[in-house]
């Protein structure tokens, strides 16, 4: 069994990347997977842009920007 998934963010017309956060390594390979962590979208980004959720974990997007975002997941 999988231990967790790590999930790469992808903007659909988004023109620049931000800073990552306390839930990702910053897409370095390494994370400990929790059940529930968030994502914020702003001008300039997704914050963090990489984060690692357990396989029944919970992922939430909270869009700060003015337009709206197309979100894309893999595994």
């Amino acid at each position: 069994m999988k231990a967790g998934a790590c999930f790469t963010l992808i903007a659909a017309a988004l023109a620049a990347g931000c800073g990552g956060g306390s839930s990702s390594n910053q897409g370095n390979g390494s994370c400990t997977p929790g059940t529930s962590t968030g994502v914020s979208i702003t001008s300039t980004g997704f914050s963090p842009t990489a984060v690692c959720v357990l396989p029944t974990g919970t992922v939430t997007f909270t869009n700060h920007d003015t337009v709206a975002h197309d979100v894309e997941a893999s595994s």
